[in-house]
């Protein structure tokens, strides 16, 4: 689900579209031809309706009548439509943690061995910085540095288990959640018990760097309406987030020549080329040829108004995993 910020940071996007972009428009003349497209996945959704709202001015409170009433999500509407449109949604995690990937033997295996399977010479020089960092030098295999990272964590949340504070974190977060946002992430990769738990770190790097950011240290200004993480647990920090990140490096590295190899090929951003190919090529007025016959809907619904012909308007909204796989191909 998207946080409280992120619904903010998305209208608070969709407001100064609306006041840079649209400026000279008649911002309601938006709604004679407007469709918005997202991915499956249900922040993606959110993201396009809280953008809607800002670029509307609609003043309903609540995300999901926005998202029923603008945002496709249909096997038509979702970016990542084909094969039924069920590419992204109707896979499960069994199914997710079985899809092919890199392998290699055992979070014992040496980084050094590890490297062979980065391939191309960028994706191994990267893999090789990363397990040669300060935070991940000392560690000879992946194993060792998860434990190392799964023990901080568990004593920083025993600090905050024994600290009482009267004014909550930032956006109203209390320590009580954010302990249970580490206890669940945690819990679902289970540090040093599988590669998983190395496949998967980034999700830890998420929460560390979000709270290194935001909860470490509370703006003077703020100094009345929030509280900043316990000194101890701060100083905790100053060593999990490097080599949490360090550790995301090297994953990220072996995942990006794993998605540039054969084998390793994710074409699920095509349908989005090929919708883009086709709004472009309708907003461009060059002759459609045979597909023409797609455009006959928006004509007979949105014929000309006054005079004047109706502006035509698509957001699309996914997922950045699937931006880099088309970057990568």
């Amino acid at each position: 689900e998207l946080t409280g910020g992120g619904v903010a940071a998305a209208e608070a996007l969709g407001v100064a579209f609306r006041e840079e972009t649209c400026r000279d428009l008649d911002v309601g003349s938006l709604r004679h031809d407007t469709k918005v497209y997202s991915s499956s996945e249900p922040r993606c959704q959110q993201t396009a309706a809280a953008f809607c709202r800002g670029l509307f001015h609609l003043a309903t409170p609540a995300l999901p009548p926005i998202i029923a009433a603008l945002v496709r999500k249909d096997e038509w509407g979702t970016l990542d439509a084909g094969g039924g449109g069920k590419n992204y949604v109707g896979q499960t995690d069994e199914e997710a943690d079985e899809s092919p990937t890199y392998q290699f033997e055992s979070l014992d295996t040496p980084w050094t061995d590890i490297e062979a399977l980065a391939g191309n010479a960028a994706a191994k020089t990267a893999f090789r910085a990363a397990f040669s960092s300060p935070a991940l030098a000392p560690f000879k295999a992946p194993r060792a540095a998860l434990l190392e990272l799964r023990d901080k964590i568990e004593s920083m949340l025993d600090i905050l288990k024994e600290t009482q504070q009267a004014l909550p974190l930032y956006n109203s977060e209390t320590l009580n959640l954010l302990r249970e946002r580490y206890k669940d992430t945690l819990g679902e990769l289970k540090l040093g018990d599988s590669t998983k738990s190395f496949l998967k770190i980034g999700k830890m790097l998420d929460h560390l760097e979000y709270d290194d950011t935001y909860n470490r240290a509370v703006p003077p200004t703020e100094a009345s309406n929030r509280a900043a993480l316990p000194v101890e647990a701060g100083k905790i920090m100053d060593t999990v987030v490097p080599l949490c990140r360090a550790l995301s490096d090297a994953q990220n590295a072996l995942d990006v020549a794993w998605r540039s190899s054969e084998d390793g090929h994710d074409n699920k951003g095509v349908p989005f080329l090929h919708k883009l190919r086709w709004d472009l090529l309708v907003a461009s007025g060059v002759d459609l040829g045979e597909e023409k016959t797609h455009k006959a809907k928006h004509d007979y619904l949105y014929g000309e108004d006054g005079g004047k012909p109706c502006l035509r308007t698509r957001f699309y909204f996914t997922h950045n995993s699937h931006l880099q796989n088309l970057l990568i191909a």
